[in-house]
């Protein structure tokens, strides 16, 4: 039921730009896959899927993405950010495995480090682009690797 809610949230989240619902989100996410002990839970007792933390993460990199012009996405760009940062992060903690959810937060993960690359010069853009596309890469590494993942390749 926890999850349902959490992709119902994140789907009105998107679709009516309502980025406080993305934080009540990763809130959700967070209470299910961290025990108070600060250790992955036992699966049987609640777990939500990792999937839900990628979920988050590419909501929350859309919201705060510099082409959304709605006022609510501008006010919680910078917040939107820390969150899809957050997420990624979580599920990195939850899931080594490489799979489509690796490769997708691949990808958000590029995409943050390219945004924030915005306005640099020199050394400092050269390594952020640098760390974008090595990301990029071990996200094709991914896709390409198993046939039923060519489709983050488009």
């Amino acid at each position: 039921p926890t999850d349902r809610k959490i992709r119902a949230l994140l789907e009105k989240a998107s679709s009516s730009c309502d980025p406080p619902l993305v934080l009540e989100a990763l809130r959700l996410v967070r209470k299910l896959s961290v025990a108070d002990s600060g250790v992955a839970p036992d699966p049987g007792k609640g777990y939500s899927s990792p999937e839900l933390a990628v979920l988050v993460a590419e909501v929350a990199t859309d919201l705060s993405s510099p082409d959304r012009t709605e006022d609510a996405a501008q006010n919680y760009r910078d917040s939107m950010i820390k969150v899809a940062d957050e997420a990624a992060k979580l599920y990195r903690s939850l899931s080594t495995a490489s799979n489509q959810f690796m490769a997708r937060i691949c990808l958000v993960q590029a995409t943050l480090i390219q945004r924030g690359a915005a306005g640099r010069r020199g050394a400092g853009l050269t390594d952020q682009i640098s760390k974008a596309v090595d990301l990029v890469m071990a996200a094709l590494d991914i896709a390409v690797a198993e046939p039923r993942y060519k489709f983050l390749v488009y």
